[in-house]
C-alpha cells in the first residue's frame, strides 16, 4: 500500500486502556491453561462480529445520513453489540472448532493454536506475543469502526482513511473488511502502539 504520513489523527488510548484492563482481568480470572485460549476467543469474537455486521455497516456508510462523527460512532457501536450477541456469541466455539482455517478479518484460528500451546507450557515471549496481538486486533477493529463513522457523515472512504490514520493513500477500493483491517493495522495501529505499548509484567 503506497502512502504518505501526515500525522495520527484519532486517539485510541481509551481502547488500549480497555484492552489492557481486559487482559489483567483475564489473567486473574483464568488458569494458565485457560487464559491464552480466552484471549484468542476474544480476538475472534470481535473479528467474526465485524465480519457478520459488514453488510449492515456498509449500508450505514453508503447512506451518509449522520451529521456528526459521534452520532455515527454510537450507531455503529449499537450495531456491533447487537451483532455480537445475536449472530456470533452462540456460534463462536463451533466456528473455530469446526472450521479453524476460515479467514475472518485476514486471520484464521489455526495460526493461533501453536501460540496458545506455547503459552500453556509457560513461554513468557509467547504470552507477550499473544497479549500484543489481542491489543493490535482490538485497536484495528475500533479504527475500522471509526473509519465507517467518518464515512457515514459523508466523508469519502479515501479521506476517512486520512481522518483516522493521518495517512494519504492512493485511490483503491475500500469496501472490504479484510482489506480495511489490514490497511488500518499498518497505517494506524502499528504506529499507534509503537510508542504506547508496554508489556504486562
Amino acid at each position: 500500500m503506497d502512502f504518505k504520513i501526515i500525522a495520527i489523527m484519532i486517539d485510541m488510548t481509551p481502547a488500549l486502556t480497555e484492552g489492557t484492563n481486559n487482559l489483567i482481568t483475564w489473567r486473574n480470572r483464568y488458569s494458565s491453561t485457560e487464559y491464552p485460549r480466552k484471549i484468542v476467543l476474544n480476538i475472534f469474537y470481535r473479528r467474526y462480529t465485524m465480519s457478520k455486521m459488514w453488510n449492515d455497516l456498509m449500508n450505514i456508510v453508503n447512506q451518509k445520513s449522520y451529521n456528526s462523527f459521534q452520532g455515527a460512532a454510537m450507531a455503529l457501536e449499537k450495531l456491533y453489540s447487537k451483532t455480537a450477541v445475536t449472530k456470533v456469541q452462540p456460534f463462536l466455539e463451533s466456528w473455530i472448532n469446526n472450521n479453524p482455517d476460515e479467514i475472518v478479518g485476514a486471520i484464521h484460528y489455526r495460526d493461533f493454536i501453536g501460540l496458545i500451546q506455547r503459552v500453556q507450557m509457560g513461554s513468557k515471549p509467547a504470552k507477550e506475543e499473544l497479549e500484543f496481538s489481542y491489543l493490535h486486533y482490538l485497536i484495528s477493529d475500533k479504527a475500522t469502526l471509526a473509519w465507517a463513522a467518518f464515512c457515514a457523515t459523508g466523508i469519502s472512504p479515501l479521506k476517512a482513511i486520512t481522518e483516522v490514520s493521518g495517512a494519504i493513500i492512493q485511490p483503491m477500493p475500500l469496501n472490504d473488511y479484510n482489506t480495511l483491517t489490514v490497511g488500518l493495522g499498518q497505517l494506524y495501529t502499528t504506529r499507534f502502539l509503537q510508542d504506547r505499548y508496554t508489556p504486562l509484567p
